[in-house]
């Protein structure tokens, strides 16, 4: 029988949560500070220090529930989407929409910026993604593998290609 360790290591548990909160105290005196400033003299641009805070905050909860998912025995890349489904506006913008909107403001500039990193970090994650897949694993599956491949790339893209053809 496999022991797991727990959440956090009473070791480990320290620094790490030092540094979440000195993180969290950063963000939110980027997000704040950014407010106050918008409130004197308003911009139509992007603000560097609210980006700043965005890619923390997407990067803490990232960590964090990579983290936590690991623990789990679950890959940090769940974690890691559920943190980015859970701070977007599927869920933090349902609940609390005034939070989403001043942690990620709908302005184009703005979103231009997270959307580009946005584009970065998918690249990223494909990268990895290959860099991790066995090979030697699909050659021992070999037609197995190969076939469902092919079906799953072929019957989505044939049910799309119908489903454009006929629909108005």
């Amino acid at each position: 029988m496999k022991l797991r360790a727990p959440l956090l290591a009473p070791a480990s548990a320290g620094p790490f949560l030092f540094l979440l909160l000195a993180a969290c105290l950063a963000c939110l005196g980027f997000v704040a500070a950014d407010a106050a400033l918008a409130a004197d003299a308003p911009r139509s641009g992007g603000s560097e220090g609210l980006f700043v805070a965005e890619l923390l905050a997407l990067l803490l909860a990232g960590r964090l529930l990579g983290e936590l998912m690991q623990r789990i025995g679950q890959p940090a890349v769940m974690g890691q989407l559920l943190a980015g489904l859970l701070l977007g506006p599927s869920v933090l913008g349902a609940i609390w929409p005034q939070a989403q909107h001043a942690i990620f403001p709908p302005n184009g500039e703005q979103k231009a910026m997270v959307m580009g990193i946005a584009q970065l970090g998918v690249l990223m994650l494909l990268l990895l993604t290959g860099m991790e897949t066995d090979l030697g694993l699909a050659r021992k599956a070999g037609r197995a593998a190969v076939s469902a491949s092919i079906c799953g790339i072929l019957v989505p893209f044939a049910c799309g290609f119908t489903l454009g053809e006929f629909l108005p």
